[in-house]
């Protein structure tokens, strides 16, 4: 990508390209789809699912497992919120139900850092909030 062609983007788009880049495997669309999918392949009730992340991929089933979820956020114009950070947190659980391992990662807004988000803690630690408030 010449200069010329970067000048028109924002810091967000070129953080979005660079980790493209680095991972061919990404795509923008069709997170929803793909989780519902992994529902209906398990004869699991599925849910509508409202997150959108910056960039995802589904990792290749193994013997019949259905393959890794990875999502990535780029923390620019939309930072990844408490209510947000739930939601993941709540879709790992039933991910993980049905054998599927859903992984968040987030990055600065230039797509240097990429940082792992332990949606297994964020659960428990959820789940705990709400137990100690009963």
């Amino acid at each position: 990508m010449s200069r010329r062609e970067k000048r028109g983007l924002s810091v967000h788009e070129l953080a979005i390209r660079r980790l493209e880049r680095d991972y061919p495997q990404a795509r923008r669309r069709g997170f929803s789809r793909a989780v519902l999918k992994v529902f209906t392949d398990a004869d699991n009730e599925t849910r509508p699912v409202s997150l959108i992340p910056d960039l995802w991929w589904q990792a290749a089933p193994v013997d019949g497992w259905p393959g890794d979820m990875i999502c990535i956020g780029v923390e620019d114009r939309n930072p990844v919120s408490a209510t947000k950070l739930h939601e993941y947190a709540e879709l790992w659980f039933d991910l993980d139900f049905v054998d599927c391992e859903l992984r968040l990662y987030v990055t600065d807004r230039w797509g240097h850092e990429l940082k792992s988000v332990s949606l297994h803690d964020c659960y428990y630690a959820q789940f705990d909030a709400r137990q100690a408030e009963k």
